[in-house]
């Protein structure tokens, strides 16, 4: 389905120019909730074929000025929303940091266990071959 979308504004040079024009409009009032749902909900188009009309129609200059603008107030959109939120990304950053610090000690914690763990292993793995040596000739001696 989003192939016919694509194919259908790319034969409309309508459609590129309302796409423009509603991302224009709804750029204006500066939430970047709704900036991204028109951008999702436009349908998508070919780039080249917007320049080519663009430069066909002799309007390269308005077409370049009207996505300049779109860009400045996506970016002040961005801009505010990250603003806004600023305490709370650096409240995530922070948390983040710490659980890496705790991560680290678990590690190392971790790593220190399993080297335990392998010498009492090789310890115990030689005195049960002795333990099991002298079974074995104890049962030998008690047979013969």
């Amino acid at each position: 389905r989003r192939h016919d979308r694509r194919r259908e504004c790319d034969n409309s040079p309508e459609m590129a120019s309302q796409l423009i024009a509603n991302l224009e409009a709804c750029a204006s009032r500066d939430d970047l909730g709704d900036i991204c749902q028109a951008i999702e909900e436009a349908p998508s188009f070919d780039q080249l074929a917007l320049a080519q009309l663009a430069i066909a129609s002799g309007e390269a200059e308005v077409t370049a000025a009207a996505l300049g603008r779109i860009e400045s107030r996506l970016g002040a959109a961005l801009g505010a929303h990250v603003a806004a939120r600023y305490s709370e990304l650096i409240t995530e950053v922070d948390a983040v940091r710490s659980l890496e610090a705790r991560l680290v000690q678990s590690h190392s914690r971790v790593e220190r266990l399993a080297a335990t763990v392998r010498r009492v292993r090789t310890t115990t793995v030689g005195q049960h071959e002795q333990l099991s040596g002298r079974v074995s000739q104890l049962e030998h001696m008690q047979e013969c």
